[in-house]
C-alpha cells in the first residue's frame, strides 16, 4: 500500500475508533472523577494570590488534576482574580504579564501573537478548557480573539516537554480554564468598560473603545447551562493626525459561546459547545497606484467569521480507568477587500476558507497507587481554498494526521516523581516521526518547611508545515510586500531542556527559577527572497532556518509584605541565535526576541473603603526587526494603574490607566516595534446576579 494510502487509512480507521468508543462509553461501574479527570470543577479552584497558592488544582501538565506544588511538569498559573483585578479583557492582555512570554503585532492585521521562550506563535498550542482554540491552517492564534468570561485560570506549560500535546506546542501550551457550573444554581457576571486614548482617539467624542461580556449560567447537581457573550470594540488609534493612515485599526470583535453539560445515572459526563466568533476591521493607508498616479488613499476592510461546535464525553470505566475525548468542528472565512478611494470599484477582494475537524480518546489507568498510565490517539484533518477577485489561487489544499501518545506517571518514592511518555505523529504529506519525553520531580522530605520542588524535564519537538506556510498567499502589495506559501518547506523539530526549582523562603515569600534551552533545526521563518522581490515590491517567503537556538533564564519572587501588601517581580533571559548555513545570517539574534524582560506587579487593599489598588510595570530590551540585525528597534517601559471598588456584594466599579507614561512608536517609522496604543484612560462596572 502506498504512504498516502497507508495514512488515510490510519485517518478514518482512527476517527472510526474514537467515535465508535465516545459512543459506546460503557456503563460498569460509577466512581469518583475527582483523582484522574482533566476538567477543573468550580472548587478545584484555590486563588493564586492565596496563602496556600501552591495548593492550586492544575490539569494542563499531566491532563489529571494534581496540586500545582506536585505537578512533575512546571506549570504557571494566572488566577481569576488576578484577571479580575487587571480588568484584562482578552488573553494578550493577560499574556503581556507573563514572564518568558513576548507579544508580536501580526504583520497586516489587528491582533497579536505569543512568543514563549522565544519561540514563535506557530509553536505554542493554546487550548480553551483542553481543547484547541484554532484548527485553522490560516494562522497561529491571534489571542487577541479569545475572550476571559467565565474565566475560573490560565496555566501555562512551556517547552516541549510533554508528550501528550503534539504538533503546535514545541513552545508549550497556554490553556484558558474555564467555570463548569454543576451544582452552583443560577447566575450571571456583567461587565461592561469604556475609555479613551485622548488625542490619538480616531472616533470623535470622548469614548473610543468599549468592552461588553455576559457570563450567564443556570444548573443542578446533573446538568448545566452556560452563555458566554463578548463584544470588544475599537475605535482605532492615530499618533500622527497629519496623515490619513491610523496606527491601530478600528472595528469590532464578537465571541458568542453556548455550553451545556450532563451528568448521566452511570457516571457518564456529556457536554457540547456551539461557539461563533466574528469580527471587522477598518484600516486607512495610503497605497501604490500604477505610475503617474503615485500613492492614493486606500480603504483595508476585513472581516473573519469562525463557528465551531465541540462534543466531549468522560467516564470512570472501572474503579482503575477514566476515559475521555472530543470531537471539533470549525469553519472560518476570511475576506479582505482593498480599495482605492479614488476608483469606482472596490479593487481587489481576497477570499480564505478553511474547515478543520480533530478527535482524540483518552485513556487514565491507575496501574497501581504509585503509576498513572495515559494513552491517547488523536485524528485531525484541515483544508484551505483562497480566491482572488473570484479566481481561484489555491484549491483544495488538505493535511490529514494520526497521532498516538503515552505517558507514565510514576511515583519512586514519596519524595521522587518521573514521568516518561512518547508521542507518534503520523502525516499524509510528511510521514511519521516519535518524539520521546522525561520529566522529574524531586521534593526533599528535609526541606519540607520550605516545600522546594525540584522538576527537570526533556522533550522532543516535531511540527510539520501548515497549510498557510506551504501554499497562502499573502497580498499586501498596496503596503510595498507579500509573503507567499513554500511548498518544499521541511518540519521543524525541536529538543527541549528545563530545569528549574521552587521553594518558600518563608512562610510570606515564595521563590521560582528556571533555566531552559531549546534547539531547533528547520525553524519555519519568513525572509526575503532576493530573486522575486524589486524595488517596488518586497516578496518574502517562508523559509527554514537549518538550525537555532534559544536559551535563557527567568525568575520569579512573589511575596505578601503586609496583609494588605502583596508584590511580586520577575526577570527573563532571553538568548535566542541564528545558527543557519548562511554566514551572514549564522550567529545573529532571531528578529523581535528581547534579551531582557523585567516585570513588576503590586496590589496594596484598603478594607476600610473596600478598595484596591494594584500597579504594574514592564520593561523590555531593545529588538532586532531584520534578521541580519541592521535595524534595531528600541526598548521601553510601560506602567498600568488599576483600582477597584466593591460597592456592595454585588457591584463592583473600577478604573485604570494603561499605558499611563504614553510610550509609543515613531508613527513615520515602519520599523519602531514599541506600542502603537499610548494612554488609556478607562472605567467600568462589574455586577453579578
Amino acid at each position: 500500500m502506498s504512504k498516502e494510502g497507508r495514512i488515510v487509512g490510519n485517518f478514518h480507521t482512527s476517527f472510526t475508533l474514537i467515535f465508535s468508543t465516545l459512543t459506546l462509553f460503557s456503563s460498569t461501574v460509577t466512581a469518583s472523577q475527582d483523582s484522574v479527570g482533566d476538567t477543573l470543577n468550580n472548587e478545584d479552584v484555590v486563588e493564586a494570590y492565596d496563602d496556600d497558592s501552591l495548593d492550586v488544582i492544575v490539569v494542563t501538565g499531566t491532563k489529571s488534576k494534581r496540586k500545582l506544588l506536585d505537578v512533575p511538569v512546571r506549570t504557571e498559573v494566572v488566577s481569576e482574580k488576578e484577571i479580575k483585578t487587571r480588568h484584562d479583557r482578552d488573553l494578550s492582555e493577560t499574556m503581556k504579564y507573563v514572564s518568558s512570554v513576548q507579544l508580536t503585532d501580526i504583520h497586516g492585521k489587528d491582533g497579536k501573537n505569543i512568543i514563549m521562550q522565544g519561540l514563535n506563535a506557530d509553536q505554542t498550542l493554546v487550548l480553551l478548557d483542553g481543547l484547541p482554540t484554532n484548527l485553522s491552517a490560516n494562522e497561529a492564534t491571534d489571542i487577541t480573539k479569545l475572550s476571559l468570561a467565565g474565566i475560573k485560570q490560565i496555566e501555562i506549560v512551556k517547552g516541549a516537554v510533554s508528550s501528550l500535546y503534539g504538533s503546535n506546542a514545541m513552545a508549550g501550551v497556554v490553556n484558558i480554564i474555564t467555570k463548569r457550573p454543576f451544582d452552583s444554581g443560577n447566575g450571571y457576571e456583567l461587565t461592561f468598560d469604556a475609555g479613551s486614548y485622548g488625542d490619538a482617539n480616531v472616533r470623535d467624542g470622548i469614548v473610543n473603545d468599549g468592552a461588553a461580556k455576559l457570563y450567564a449560567y443556570a444548573s443542578d447537581e446533573d446538568w448545566y447551562l452556560k452563555f458566554v457573550g463578548d463584544v470588544r470594540s475599537q475605535g482605532g488609534v492615530d499618533l500622527d493626525k497629519t496623515t490619513y493612515s491610523i496606527n491601530e485599526y478600528e472595528g469590532t470583535k464578537y465571541n458568542l459561546s453556548l455550553a451545556g453539560g450532563y451528568r448521566f445515572s452511570n457516571g457518564t459526563v456529556l457536554e457540547i459547545k456551539p461557539s461563533w466568533y466574528m469580527d471587522d476591521i477598518h484600516a486607512p493607508y495610503l497605497g501604490q497606484l500604477k505610475p503617474p498616479h503615485g500613492r492614493q488613499k486606500k480603504d483595508k476592510i476585513e472581516k473573519n467569521e469562525r463557528t465551531g461546535i465541540n462534543v466531549s464525553v468522560e467516564k470512570q470505566l472501572t474503579d482503575i480507568i477514566f476515559a475521555s475525548g472530543y470531537y471539533i468542528y470549525s469553519e472560518q472565512k476570511q475576506t479582505s477587500h482593498q480599495d482605492f478611494i479614488s476608483t469606482p470599484k472596490i479593487d481587489q477582494t481576497r477570499t480564505a476558507s478553511s474547515d478543520a475537524q480533530k478527535a482524540e480518546l483518552k485513556f487514565s489507568i491507575d496501574i497501581t497507587d504509585v503509576q498513572l498510565l495515559t494513552l491517547g490517539v488523536v485524528a485531525e484533518s484541515d483544508s484551505v481554498e483562497q480566491t482572488n477577485d473570484g479566481l481561484a489561487e489555491l484549491k483544495d489544499a488538505k493535511n490529514e494526521k494520526v497521532e498516538f501518545y503515552a505517558q507514565d506517571e510514576i511515583f519512586i518514592t514519596d519524595e521522587l516523581e518521573v514521568v516518561p511518555g512518547f508521542r507518534y505523529q503520523d502525516d499524509k504529506d510528511f510521514g511519521s516521526k516519535l518524539t520521546p519525553s522525561l520529566n522529574a520531580r524531586y521534593s526533599p522530605a528535609k526541606l519540607s518547611d520550605y516545600q522546594v520542588t525540584l522538576r527537570a524535564g526533556i522533550g522532543s519537538g516535531y511540527k510539520t508545515p501548515n497549510l498557510k506556510e506551504r501554499f497562502y498567499i499573502f497580498d499586501h502589495s498596496a503596503l510595498g510586500y507579500m509573503v507567499l506559501g513554500n511548498r518544499d518547506l521541511k518540519p521543524e523539530s525541536s529538543t527541549s531542556y528545563q530545569l528549574g526549582v521552587d521553594f518558600r523562603v518563608n512562610e510570606k515569600t515564595s521563590l521560582a527559577l528556571n533555566t531552559f534551552s531549546n534547539k531547533l533545526e528547520n525553524l519555519i521563518d519568513t525572509g526575503l527572497d532576493k530573486d522575486k522581490s524589486t524595488n517596488e515590491l518586497a516578496i518574502y517567503s517562508y523559509l527554514n532556518v537549518s538550525k537555532a537556538k534559544t536559551e535563557g533564564f527567568e525568575g520569579t519572587l512573589t511575596a505578601k509584605i503586609t496583609d494588605n501588601l502583596k508584590a511580586e517581580v520577575s526577570y527573563n533571559h532571553l538568548v535566542a541565535t541564528n545558527l543557519d548555513n548562511n554566514p551572514e545570517l549564522n550567529g545573529k539574534t532571531l528578529p523581535e526576541r528581547a534579551k531582557h524582560t523585567y516585570l513588576l506587579t503590586t496590589s496594596y487593599s484598603v478594607p476600610s473603603l473596600k478598595t484596591e489598588f494594584s500597579v504594574a510595570g514592564k520593561y523590555k530590551s531593545k529588538v532586532f526587526v531584520d534578521e541580519r540585525n541592521n535595524i534595531e528597534s528600541p526598548g521601553y517601559s510601560t506602567i498600568d494603574f488599576k483600582a477597584n471598588t466593591k460597592i456592595s456584594d454585588n457591584l463592583k466599579v473600577f478604573i485604570g490607566i494603561n499605558n499611563a507614561t504614553n510610550v509609543v512608536q515613531d508613527a513615520s517609522n515602519n520599523n519602531d516595534l514599541r506600542p502603537s496604543k499610548g494612554r488609556y484612560i478607562y472605567a467600568g462596572f462589574e455586577y453579578k446576579g
